[in-house]
């Protein structure tokens, strides 16, 4: 049996720890090393990290100033020693089966990553394991990682720890696992996708996530350009499929101005040269998103102004 290394990030997360944790340690692959990396908490969740690691010799408990979720990330990988590697966040859970499940469908499939689905909660979750799963070739694995069929997450992935020899997370980096998942994809034969239901997603009201700030919206726009422009260089089959991703993203981005409610963001001069992309693209790229999707993108490629002045009444009814 081959051992599982789990990082799990921690910043004030007290309120949701222990949950954490009891999944964690309950799993029935118990093979494991789980290394928590309390990114300077305020709050008792070093406490809590200590009490756990006292009663399970498998905890490893590694403390440091905050440095942000790609730091604590990266130095769980340092000081990791298992030959796979998974990652759960701090407010979520796991099924008690999911590194099982995940171990068996890599070495039965001879491949280095294997992934799940997961599910969003707020109080119970509901996990669901099935015997079906799919397998991908790279090139299949990109383009299905395009369209979101397979997330760009890695807390819903088990992944060769050797992958991550040349690969960390950048610092000071909003959205690290999307920088970092088309990389790792591309550097294996093929992937396989469990349709078990393995791992929960708690949905927090004060979640980042939830935040629209200028420095958040601009971390976006550069992280999917940079995957845009690097993967159409290496895989120029998938323009297609890249352009359309392309869109969605930039899509994305007017209407997270939207949301954000600063009118101001759209007169950045990265924000412009992405409505000017947008312009282009739609003209020879076959997109199909949802109707009101693919309405707003037609309104938003006409006039930026109206577009934002019809999506803040759609918004806001949707929030009504």
């Amino acid at each position: 049996m081959s051992k599982i290394s789990v990082i799990v990030p921690i910043y004030n997360a007290e309120a949701y720890l222990n949950r954490c944790l009891d999944s964690i340690i309950n799993q029935t692959y118990s093979d494991l090393e789980i290394i928590l990396i309390n990114d300077g908490s305020t709050d008792n969740s070093l406490d809590i990290c200590l009490e756990y690691a006292s009663k399970d010799k498998r905890i490893v408990v590694y403390n440091q100033t905050n440095k942000g979720i790609s730091k604590a990330r990266n130095k769980g990988i340092e000081l990791a020693t298992g030959d796979y590697i998974g990652f759960v966040d701090s407010d979520d859970i796991i099924s008690p089966r999911m590194y099982e499940t995940l171990y068996n469908l890599m070495t039965d499939e001879k491949c280095l990553i294997a992934g799940c689905q997961y599910t969003k909660f707020t109080s119970s979750c509901n996990f669901k394991e099935d015997k079906n799963y799919i397998s991908y070739t790279k090139e299949e694995a990109l383009k299905k990682n395009l369209n979101e069929e397979i997330s760009n997450f890695l807390w819903d992935k088990l992944i060769k720890e050797e992958l991550f020899n040349d690969i960390k997370f950048k610092e000071n980096m909003i959205f690290e696992d999307l920088d970092v998942i088309y990389r790792l994809i591309g550097k294996v034969d093929k992937i396989v996708i469990s349709d078990s239901i393995l791992y929960g997603y708690f949905q927090r009201e004060d979640s980042y996530v939830h935040t629209y700030s200028y420095e958040k919206l601009i971390n976006y726009l550069n992280v999917y350009k940079e995957k845009y422009d690097y993967l159409i260089s290496e895989y120029p089959n998938l323009k297609e499929e890249l352009n359309k991703n392309r869109i969605f993203n930039i899509f994305v981005l007017f209407r997270n101005i939207v949301l954000s409610k600063n009118k101001e963001y759209l007169k950045d001069a990265k924000v412009i040269l992405e409505h000017k992309m947008l312009k282009k693209l739609i003209k020879d790229t076959k997109y199909d998103f949802s109707f009101i999707k693919n309405f707003l993108i037609k309104i938003l490629s006409i006039n930026v102004n109206l577009f934002y002045l019809i999506a803040s009444m759609f918004y806001k009814i949707k929030e009504g």
